[in-house]
């Protein structure tokens, strides 16, 4: 009896608790759903993490469990078939809810979990709204979409849906179909029969003559039949019926009519027919619509624990290049004073025009790069132009070289021809099975064959190495026109490339997006940086791009210390001048740690004799960046300092005078000469 006893007080515990959580669940989902205070918000926010948009549905799913847990005093089963039936239509709906999501931001692979990540963590933040479908939604999403795309996304969406409706009604599509054509059919009987029977009611009206109703009396119907009785004994209890005897199959004589023809080809059929047959195992659609599901499944498992298992290392190194990038921050060189501490060269901070490639910037370059120049131009400024391949106004190209050395001139044009690939066409026209290294004289066959290369044939080269004919595309282009103008030009060379674009626009137009095309194609050799398309420029331009950035992707204008001289050329040919590190010197500056593609060097005067001292440490910031290059998140910072300031022995005064008495003195030697 203690026994007993203690098994019912145990069973009221148990269901006292599953009572008390199903009331702390719907506590949970109505401070959730209601957002009472920071507890509120943090219960929204979590189940946002999870689903989404669909947060306020997770939380009143967890009320509706709440109550019936109070209600029955038991657990729901999670797993039965119309649960999963629900389970697999609210997937699909979150996948639906995050392809939408996927396609506005123009973003694929894991760049989907960082965006999801980056939407709630603004959410919870309260600087966006929430989008997509979760965590949730963007799992199933990755998974569909690295497997079938987005548009085979949402044919697997379409078949878990009608998946999850037969799981949850428990009933096939074709009994559906069939079920709704009876109930039309029947319908449509019914309301057939109904006007029948309302005419049959018609005609078989009785009425009723004007008398009194108590002297009416209706008279009795008679049978339409009447009822015959041969015999009494017709109305007696049928007599019970004996019990079935058993008899051999020996004992049973078979008594044949007289005219009967004995057929003794023919044999009586073996008494096991009578048995009742078997029947024959049918396979159920519900198992075939679990082998489909388990195979869908399966792939996807198989799929992502290739991507996350074998593939993880390379993805998570692509991922992390392509997600961070670093934006240095350029030192301030030291200030040089004369002997009474005037300023004679200093650093001022100016905007950069810079430029970021990322998959949305790269796929509209040339749209934006337009605006970029038509904003430059109308605000007088200049764009940075680097490249040694020039066109002058007759449409002549020619190579601009700073020195008159005919060795510096040789090595520089080799130097820009190899590293924009022209090297490698030429070895694969001398030496396409060469192996190993090169000697001295195929070495200089390929230089004498490089040099060969007039600067108009490297021209074309460059319009067909970087694709120019894109520049053909409108700006909101689609797919059919961009895949139609690449497969048009696929074996087409530049120069064709070339005549096709000069219907559209000048040959200096075309260089121009050439420069910038050039410059991110030498950065990709240099990590995930940018590009500097203009230097110097206004504050008012500088706000007039801070406005566009929007419709500029890839574009972004930052701050940049730029040697200023506030004499003017007072002491020029003592202090010197700083620029850009020539190819000839790149080698020796990137030893020394120098950034050859953004550093600026001493090239004369003071400025190059102390460049070491002068110099500063470059800092930057390590930032996440979203598909627009745009900065989402700052990792960590590395501060940038200053240079060491320079104190000359010179007087700023007692040069000037030395200048103007040199300039009239010269110029009173000149008009003698003149006379």
């Amino acid at each position: 009896m203690a026994k007993k006893k203690k098994r019912k007080e145990t069973k009221k515990d148990t269901s006292y608790l599953i009572e008390l959580k199903g009331m702390l669940l719907i506590l949970i989902s109505i401070i959730g759903i209601c957002k009472f205070g920071i507890v509120g918000a943090f219960i929204g926010h979590f189940a946002a993490f999870f689903v989404g948009v669909a947060f306020n549905i997770l939380l009143a799913v967890l009320f509706i469990v709440g109550l019936y847990m109070i209600v029955k005093r038991d657990y729901p089963n999670f797993f039965s078939s119309k649960l999963i039936g629900i389970y697999a239509i609210v997937i699909s709906l979150l996948v639906f809810c995050h392809i939408d999501y996927i396609k506005q931001l123009d973003t694929s692979g894991t760049e989907i979990f960082k965006e999801t990540i980056d939407n709630l963590m603004a959410f919870a933040n309260g600087t966006g709204q929430i989008q997509g479908g979760g965590m949730i939604g963007a799992f199933f999403s990755w998974a569909n979409v690295s497997l079938f795309t987005i548009d085979g996304t949402r044919v697997v969406c379409v078949a878990l849906i009608v998946f999850g409706i037969v799981m949850f009604t428990g009933v096939s599509i074709y009994d559906m179909i069939s079920a709704s054509k009876t109930k039309v059919s029947n319908a449509l009987k019914r309301g057939e029969f109904k006007s029948k029977e309302k005419e049959k009611e018609k005609e078989l009206k009785i009425e009723i003559p004007n008398e009194d109703e108590d002297d009416y009396e209706e008279e009795p119907k008679k049978a339409d039949h009447k009822v015959v009785i041969s015999s009494f004994d017709e109305l007696k209890q049928p007599e019970p019926k004996e019990e079935a005897v058993v008899v051999d199959k020996d004992d049973i004589e078979i008594i044949m009519p007289d005219d009967y023809e004995e057929n003794k080809e023919y044999k009586l059929p073996s008494i096991e027919l009578l048995n009742k047959p078997k029947k024959k195992k049918t396979i159920s659609r519900y198992a075939v619509l679990y082998i489909i599901m388990a195979v869908i499944f399966g792939t996807i498992f198989c799929k992502l624990l290739y991507l996350q298992v074998y593939k993880y290392d390379d993805y998570k190194e692509k991922a992390d290049t392509s997600s961070t990038k670093f934006i240095s921050e350029s030192a301030p060189r030291g200030l040089i004073y004369d002997s009474e501490g005037n300023i004679l060269a200093t650093s001022e901070q100016t905007y950069v025009l810079t430029y970021m490639q990322t998959t949305e910037s790269a796929n509209a370059i040339f749209s934006t790069l337009n605006k970029v120049f038509k904003v430059l131009s109308e605000n007088g400024e200049n764009f940075e132009d680097d490249l040694l391949l020039k066109v002058n106004s007759d449409g002549q190209f020619y190579f601009a070289f700073k020195s008159d050395d005919s060795d510096v001139k040789k090595a520089t044009e080799l130097l820009f021809k190899s590293d924009r690939g022209l090297k490698d066409e030429v070895i694969e026209e001398l030496y396409k099975d060469h192996e190993g290294d090169f000697t001295d004289e195929q070495l200089a066959n390929i230089n004498a064959k490089l040099l060969e290369i007039t600067p108009e044939d490297t021209f074309y080269y460059l319009v067909e190495l970087y694709g120019m004919y894109k520049m053909l595309l409108p700006e909101d282009y689609t797919k059919e026109e961009y895949n139609a103008i690449v497969a048009k030009y696929k074996d087409v060379d530049g120069k064709t490339i070339t005549k096709d674009l000069l219907e559209k626009y000048s040959l200096e137009d075309i260089r121009k997006y050439m420069v910038v095309k050039d410059a991110i194609n030498l950065q990709s050799y240099q990590g995930y940086k940018s590009v500097t398309i203009a230097n110097d420029i206004t504050k008012d331009t500088a706000f007039i791009f801070y406005q566009m950035l929007n419709e500029l992707p890839g574009i972004d204008v930052d701050l940049e210390p730029v040697r200023y001289y506030p004499y003017g050329s007072l002491a020029s040919s003592i202090l010197g001048y700083v620029s850009s590190i020539t190819s000839t010197e790149e080698e020796i500056y990137e030893l020394k740690g120098y950034d050859a593609s953004t550093d600026l060097v001493g090239a004369a005067g003071i400025e190059a004799a102390f460049e070491e001292q002068l110099k500063g440490k470059d800092g930057g910031t390590t930032v996440k960046v979203n598909s627009e290059g745009r900065t989402t998140e700052e990792l960590f910072k590395l501060e940038s300092y200053a240079g060491n300031n320079i104190h000359l022995t010179i007087d700023k005064d007692v040069q000037y005078a030395a200048e103007q008495a040199l300039k009239d003195t010269l110029a009173r030697v000149d008009a003698t000469v003149i006379n």
